[in-house]
């Protein structure tokens, strides 16, 4: 996940979604969540990351923080997948366009012009970004 990691960008629902994956899964998969922690949930963010990271073999790599221009590209670039489980996100988005060009497929909310967009590009898989249980089938997938 990359930009601000906040509950608009579903990243509560995805850290949900890690504990509800396969143990091979887990064990293949590394998830970074890449961006400032948004200050209202940096709590429950920090105890949900300890939580999957004591009950999962997933890596859980948190860069909290702003990232320099010249750096962005390369965590792309970097990525095998760009989970991008946004709440009911009308519009699209900056990390579509950015996962696009450098060729990484998205697992994106399937409501909106962002699901729109992914759905037709093709850029990836859709899911149902309020459920944590569709995203995890999207990862296992």
């Amino acid at each position: 996940m990359f930009g601000a990691i906040a509950p608009r960008k579903g990243v509560l629902h995805t850290l949900d979604a890690i504990g509800l994956l396969s143990t091979k899964t887990c064990a293949a998969t590394a998830f970074a969540f890449v961006g400032k922690v948004d200050d209202h949930i940096r709590e429950e963010f920090d105890v949900r990351v300890v939580r999957v990271r004591s009950r999962t073999a997933a890596q859980v790599i948190v860069c909290n923080g702003w990232v320099p221009e010249p750096d962005v590209q390369g965590y792309f670039e970097a990525s095998d997948y760009v989970l991008m489980p946004y709440q009911r996100k009308v519009g699209t988005s900056g990390v579509l366009v950015l996962a696009a060009a450098v060729g990484r497929p998205v697992l994106a909310p399937n409501f909106g012009l962002i699901g729109h967009l992914v759905r037709n590009g093709p850029l990836g898989t859709t899911f149902d970004s309020r459920v944590p249980a569709d995203l995890a089938a999207a990862i296992e997938e």
